[in-house]
């Protein structure tokens, strides 16, 4: 708990001594009593952001980098052109191997002429009469439709070989162009205009934001509960001040031998990409058991260089107190603070109050049985 004597007795007397004889005029504010209730408990436990997709962008073919269309920062789409090599080399075999398929196709066509021939060949042998034709002649038209259509099976058997180089050397052409496999941010620019790539070789760094993890370390004790029944987590992003609700994607199969703490993976959304990763996160993990907890509205929760404070109605006159918020419930939020029981938080018209300084209660008032004020 935080004692708030020594800080409410030195400002109040820093703003007694500030004003003029006649004193300031009263700030008008609304309250809400502070509650001691019986809620579930939330654990905290620590953790940090990471990305969930995070790429070098490498080359696959080898050839001159002629185009660099992405810097270091920039947005990108998946599908996005990031760099382009000289195609010359790769167009010209492309129009080779057109050249050779269509040669393939044209011996194809001149077989399946030579094996029509033949069949009509043959046919006119078995409609004569076997004395008349000698079993030689008959023997080779037979064998010479079985060798043309021999002959037409290899030359689909060479069209389907062209196909397949035409459809390598397409391949690689497209190649020459290399993609953003998915959307996100350049992170490291690797190469230049001008610079040589061989096949392998680092282009472009890509880190996607659109969905960031939170890597929480829970407790081996409280993990092997939260196994049963499926994890309810929050995640506060301590640098930005925010709290947002997460989809689990669960524990990692291995404890930290050292620290006994198991890595739970949620997942949050990040369509603004504020989160970054490495920032420092609190994920707040529903316990299952409940307690008596003090809880304030959030809106009377106040924040400067030293931390959270709230105002309260302390017979008349505004006082400060330093708290800690634990986890939120709803439009409210629990804290650790000390303060009276009962106690009139200032919910608005808080943002410009000194301590000391006179108050008229505007709105609000007692809830729960707590007392209250009225103008």
């Amino acid at each position: 708990m935080i004692n708030p004597i020594p800080f409410l007795a030195a400002a109040l007397s820093a703003a007694i001594s500030l004003q003029p004889p006649s004193g300031p005029p009263p700030a008008m504010v609304k309250v809400d009593a502070a509650r001691t209730e019986m809620i579930e408990q939330w654990r905290e436990v620590t953790g940090e952001l990471r990305v969930l997709k995070r790429s070098v962008i490498a080359s696959r073919q080898e050839g001159q980098v002629v185009r660099m269309l992405v810097d270091e920062g920039e947005t990108v789409k998946a599908g996005d052109v990031l760099a382009s090599l000289d195609e010359v080399l790769a167009t010209i075999e492309v129009r080779r191997a057109e050249a050779e398929l269509a040669s393939k196709r044209g011996a194809v066509t001149a077989r399946e002429a030579e094996l029509d021939r033949a069949q009509r060949d043959w046919s006119r042998y078995e409609a004569l009469d076997n004395r008349t034709v000698a079993d030689r002649d008959i023997d080779a038209a037979r064998s010479g439709a079985a060798l043309a259509r021999a002959r037409l099976d290899e030359a689909h058997a060479d069209v389907a070989g062209a196909e397949a180089a035409l459809a390598s050397a397409r391949e690689r052409l497209s190649q020459m162009v290399i993609r953003a496999p998915f959307g996100g941010r350049v992170v490291h620019k690797m190469t230049e205009v001008g610079q040589w790539l061989r096949a392998g070789d680092a282009v472009v760094e890509v880190m996607a934001l659109e969905q960031i993890e939170a890597r929480l370390d829970v407790p081996e004790e409280l993990a092997a509960a939260l196994m049963k029944g499926g994890p309810r987590v929050k995640v506060r992003v301590k640098p930005l001040g925010m709290e947002v609700q997460g989809s689990v994607l669960g524990f990692l199969p291995e404890a930290d031998r050292l620290s006994r703490l198991v890595p739970l993976r949620v997942v949050l959304a990040n369509e603004d990409e504020i989160m970054r990763p490495g920032m420092s996160v609190v994920g707040l993990v529903a316990t299952g058991r409940d307690a008596m907890t003090v809880t304030v509205s959030k809106d009377g929760i106040l924040r400067d260089d030293a931390g959270e404070y709230l105002y309260f109605d302390a017979g008349g006159v505004a006082a400060p107190v330093r708290v800690r918020t634990r986890f939120g419930i709803g439009d409210r939020v629990a804290v650790d603070a000390n303060m009276p029981p009962g106690a009139m938080v200032i919910v608005q018209g808080n943002e410009r109050l000194f301590p000391g300084q006179p108050l008229m209660v505007i709105g609000g008032g007692p809830t729960d049985g707590a007392p209250g004020r009225s103008p």
